[in-house]
C-alpha cells in the first residue's frame, strides 16, 4: 500500500515539474514553501506539521509523529509591469533600416499631433509603452516523506523547489510572413528588450535530512539538497551603443548546472511545554551553469543576417545564504507527547499540534545574505577556428563585430530581512483548523539596479489557510496576496547599461568607446504583486 501511494505521488510530482510552464526561480523566494506555512505567513519554522520541515528546520524531523507522506504545490500568479522613462525617438536612427523592414520605426521626433503606436509627450516624441509580464502561472510542487524511526531519531527525503516564480515574458510574439518576432510591444520592439524578453528558470532539490533529539528539551537537524538547475534567458544585445533596432542581435542563453549543493542546519529547544524556539542556517552553492549561446543578428529585419551558435558558454552567479530564527507559543490541551507514534497507535488518531493544541502563534525572522550576489557573469570559450580565439558575427551589411569573451551583468543585491507572524486556530481539534498570517520583507536590491529579471522589492503579505482532516488524511488550502512597493528609478540614478560588444571590448582594452558610453536601460517605474494559491495533501501512516 505504501509503495503504491509513494509511486503515485512521485509520478504526479514528476508530471508537474516536467511541464514547460513549471519553471521556478532560484533567486528570491516569497514566504513560504509548503501549503500550511503559506497560510501562516511563512511563520512555521518551529511547528512540526508535515515533512516540509526538511527544507527549513530539519531538527523537527525528530518531532514529527510516525510516518508521513506529503504532496503539495503552490500556483503563483505574478503581475509585474515596467514603464520605462525616455522616448523612442531619443535613441532611434535610420542606420541599418530600409522601408521593407516589417517592424515600424521612428527616425526622428514626430511632428506636432502625430502619433505612431502610442502617445507623444509635450515635445512630440513617442513615449515608451508600459510593458507587463505575460508569463504563465508558476507551480511550485513538492514531494516529501518523513519517518520518526525512534523517540530520538527522524529521517526525511523529498524533492523540493523554491517558492518563487521563474517564467516571465516581456513583450509579445508577432508572426509576420514565415517569421516570428519576439519581444514586440505596440508594433515595435519592446523598450525592455535589452534587459529581458523571456526567462525560464527551473531549480529543484532532491533532499535528504536527519533530526536527532538526545532528550525532550532539544533537537538537532541537518539536511542536504542536490540542486539541479536549468536556465534560459532571451534578450537583445548590440554591436555598438544605441537603440536602432536594425542592429539588434537576439541573444538566447540555454544552460544547466546539475549540482548546486544546499546544506541546512537547525536546532530547536523546548524550554517550556508551551514554548518552542529554533535557529537555523542555510548555505547554498553558487550556480556554475554551462550551455549554448545562440545569436541572431539583424533580428528585426525582414531577413535576419546571421545565426551563430556558441557552445560551452558559462553562466556564473553567487547565491544568497540564510539565517533563520523562530519562536512559537501554543495553548496546549494536553502535555507534550514524547512518543506520538506509539500514542497514536493506542488512541487510533493522529497526535500532533492540530489534535493536541487549541491555538498557537509564531514569529519567524529570516535574514538573507543577498549581498553575496553582486554580478552575473557570462564567459564564452575560445573560438577554435580563429587564431585570436574571438567569435565574429555579421552585425550589419559590411560590418562584422567581434564578441567580448566575458560579460559582467551587474545586480548589486543587498541583504534582506523578512518578518513573519502567524498562527493556527483548531476550531474542531483533530478535524478542522484555520490559520492566518502576515509577512513583511525589506528590499533586496540597491537603488538604481532595479531590472526585470528579478524584482526583490519591499513587500507586505496577507495570508490565510485551512486544513481538513479525514481520518489520517489531511487536505490543506492556502492563499496569499503579496504587494510589492513600487520603485521609480530616475535617469540620474539608473545604473544598468545596455549590453553591447563595442563598449565591453573597449573596457577590456582600457580605451574609450568609439560611440560613447553605453545606453542606460533601467530607468522607469516598476510595479509588481503576487497572488498565490496552494493545495497540500498529507497522509499519516501511523
Amino acid at each position: 500500500m505504501l509503495g503504491r501511494i509513494f509511486v503515485g505521488a512521485l509520478s504526479a510530482l514528476l508530471l508537474l515539474i516536467s511541464a514547460p510552464e513549471t519553471a521556478q526561480a532560484g533567486g528570491f523566494e516569497y514566504p513560504a514553501a509548503g501549503t500550511r506555512p503559506l497560510g501562516r505567513g511563512g511563520a512555521s519554522m518551529t511547528r512540526a506539521d508535515d515533512p516540509v520541515v526538511l527544507l527549513t528546520n530539519p531538527a523537527n524531523l525528530a518531532n514529527l509523529g510516525g510516518m508521513q507522506l506529503t504532496l503539495q504545490s503552490h500556483v503563483a500568479f505574478y503581475s509585474a509591469c515596467v514603464d520605462r522613462s525616455g522616448t523612442v525617438s531619443m535613441y532611434a536612427s535610420p542606420a541599418g533600416h530600409d522601408e521593407t523592414d516589417p517592424i515600424n520605426r521612428v527616425d526622428g521626433a514626430l511632428g506636432e499631433g502625430e502619433t505612431v503606436f502610442g502617445t507623444t509627450n509635450e515635445s512630440g516624441n513617442l513615449e515608451h509603452p508600459e510593458v507587463c509580464n505575460s508569463g504563465p502561472p508558476g507551480p511550485v510542487p513538492e514531494l516529501a516523506f518523513a519517518w520518526r524511526v525512534s523517540d530520538q531519531l527522524g529521517i526525511g527525503l523529498g524533492v523540493l523547489a523554491p517558492a518563487a516564480v521563474g517564467h516571465t515574458i516581456w513583450g509579445d510574439d508577432v508572426q509576420i510572413g514565415d517569421r516570428t518576432y519576439r519581444g514586440v510591444v505596440d508594433g515595435r520592439p519592446s523598450p525592455l528588450r535589452y534587459n529581458l524578453i523571456e526567462a525560464q528558470l527551473l531549480i529543484f532539490f532532491p533532499t535528504v535530512g536527519i533530526g536527532w533529539a538526545p532528550n525532550k528539551m532539544i533537537s538537532f537537524g541537518l539536511s542536504f539538497g542536490w540542486g539541479i538547475g536549468l536556465f534560459d534567458f532571451t534578450n537583445i544585445a548590440r554591436p555598438v551603443r544605441g537603440e536602432d533596432y536594425g542592429l539588434d542581435v537576439l541573444t538566447e542563453l540555454s544552460a544547466s548546472d546539475l549540482f548546486i549543493p544546499r546544506l541546512t542546519f537547525s536546532v530547536q529547544v523546548q524550554p517550556h511545554d508551551n514554548l518552542d524556539i529554533m535557529a537555523g542556517f542555510m548555505m547554498q552553492g553558487n550556480v556554475n551553469a554551462e550551455g549554448d549561446v545562440t545569436l541572431t543578428s539583424g533580428y528585426y529585419r525582414e531577413e535576419a543576417l546571421e545565426t551563430l551558435v556558441i557552445p560551452n558558454a558559462q553562466l556564473n552567479a553567487r547565491q544568497p545564504w540564510q539565517v533563520n530564527f523562530g519562536i512559537r507559543y501554543a495553548d496546549r490541551k494536553v502535555p507534550r507527547l514524547r512518543n506520538r507514534g506509539t500514542t497514536s497507535q493506542v488512541s487510533g488518531r493522529v497526535e500532533d499540534s492540530m489534535q493536541n493544541e487549541r491555538w498557537d502563534i509564531e514569529l519567524n525572522v529570516v535574514y538573507e545574505f543577498n549581498s553575496r550576489v553582486d554580478n552575473f557573469d557570462v564567459a564564452l570559450p575560445s573560438n577554435p577556428d580563429r587564431p585570436d580565439g574571438n567569435w565574429i558575427i555579421q552585425a550589419d551589411t559590411g560590418l562584422p563585430a567581434a564578441l567580448p569573451r566575458s560579460l559582467t551583468l551587474p545586480h548589486n543585491w543587498q541583504d534582506q530581512l523578512s518578518i513573519r507572524l502567524g498562527g493556527d486556530l483548531n476550531i474542531i481539534p483533530g478535524t478542522l483548523a484555520i490559520r492566518a498570517g502576515v509577512s513583511y520583507e525589506t528590499t533586496g536590491v540597491a537603488s538604481g539596479y532595479e531590472q526585470t529579471d528579478f524584482m526583490p522589492f519591499a513587500r507586505v503579505g496577507g495570508h490565510v489557510g485551512a486544513t481538513l482532516r479525514l481520518g489520517r488524511f489531511d487536505i490543506s488550502l492556502a492563499y496569499a496576496y503579496l504587494h510589492q512597493f513600487n520603485r521609480t528609478v530616475t535617469d540620474e540614478d539608473a545604473q544598468i547599461p545596455q549590453v553591447n560588444a563595442e563598449s565591453t571590448l573597449a573596457e577590456e582594452e582600457g580605451i574609450e568607446p568609439m560611440f560613447g558610453d553605453p545606453t542606460i536601460i533601467n530607468a522607469g517605474t516598476y510595479t509588481s504583486r503576487f497572488h498565490v494559491l496552494s493545495l497540500g495533501l498529507n497522509y499519516h501512516f501511523q
